[in-house]
């Protein structure tokens, strides 16, 4: 029997943190987990933590991003 899947789309680190950056603008602060998953933004945290190591890591380098943009602004 042959079935036919959707091909996997692979989330790069940029994509996770374009997402993490999005939902602390929805949210007005840091995301958790938990209320990131209560956003509803791909990728999905678990994919966040796997890319990053932890969540904690995925946030400390965002915001390493994030500083750096704003100070060329």
């Amino acid at each position: 029997m042959d079935v036919e899947r959707e091909p996997r789309y692979e989330y790069t680190k940029q994509d996770c943190i374009g997402a993490l950056q999005e939902a602390a603008e929805e949210l007005g602060e840091d995301p958790t987990q938990h209320s990131y998953q209560r956003l509803d933004i791909l990728p999905s945290a678990a994919t966040i933590q796997s890319r990053f190591s932890s969540w904690k890591a995925a946030k400390a380098e965002t915001d390493v991003i994030a500083r750096s943009v704003r100070n060329w602004i």
